[in-house]
């Protein structure tokens, strides 16, 4: 079995969870080190069968940091906006390939992301808040898609939706910054549900590059680089 390095960039905010090609599990056949293997042989008396039995699910993990900056518009008018500091961020997900045949994919997708950031820069209109125990926000979200996609040699085009649920919990903000909000408050997503297209290039060797782009819920672009050992 391949072995996976995933490198994801993505520029958005946090909330901006690719999905990618369904296609991904199967797109390289071998790596820089470790050739495609084969889980099981059998002999049937006329020919050997090989069976690999995880090339078409794959499992993964996201690490990296994230920096927010939030604008919120008061009924009052006013704005508010949360600049946080760099924070650890961490997701797990699962991807499996569903059917594939007459050079198209169909796949589906799934995942979960956690991050907790401070906040030690608050405005409103323009003016610094004086915080006594800094602001921070605790935050995840859940994504479910489905998406087709198109194999024309090196390239892999592929469009799909998604259903996105996130949410946040503010906690120990300064009173009064918000005169209609408790000083503890939960936010979500509006819009949960959105699409994506994407296009991944790969000559089935060593790596593969990606870009996605997302709309509807979310305006965003990730750029995606994988590469197997």
């Amino acid at each position: 079995m391949n072995k996976t390095l995933l490198f994801c960039l993505p520029f958005a905010y946090l909330s901006a969870m690719y999905n990618g090609n369904p296609e991904f599990p199967t797109i390289i056949d071998q790596g820089v080190i470790f050739t495609k293997e084969k889980d099981f042989t059998f002999d049937t008396g006329y020919q050997k069968v090989n069976v690999n039995i995880f090339k078409n699910y794959q499992l993964y993990s996201t690490l990296g940091s994230t920096q927010l900056k939030l604008n919120q518009s008061l009924r009052s008018n006013e704005e508010v906006i949360y600049t946080s500091s760099n924070t650890f961020t961490f997701g797990l997900g699962g991807k499996m390939l569903i059917w594939q045949g007459f050079n198209f994919s169909v796949g589906i997708d799934g995942k979960y992301q956690y991050a907790c950031p401070q906040f030690p820069t608050i405005t409103k209109d323009g003016t610094l808040i004086d915080q006594t125990k800094m602001a921070y926000l605790s935050f995840y979200a859940w994504q479910i898609g489905a998406s087709v996609a198109y194999h024309i040699d090196i390239f892999s085009p592929y469009i799909g939706a998604k259903y996105l649920n996130q949410r946040g919990h503010f906690q120990k903000l300064k009173s009064g910054i918000i005169s209609y909000l408790d000083d503890d408050f939960y936010v979500s997503n509006r819009i949960p549900v959105g699409g994506f297209v994407g296009l991944t290039m790969s000559s089935g060797k060593d790596f593969s590059f990606t870009i996605e782009s997302r709309f509807l819920d979310e305006n965003s672009l990730t750029l995606f680089f994988d590469l197997r050992f």
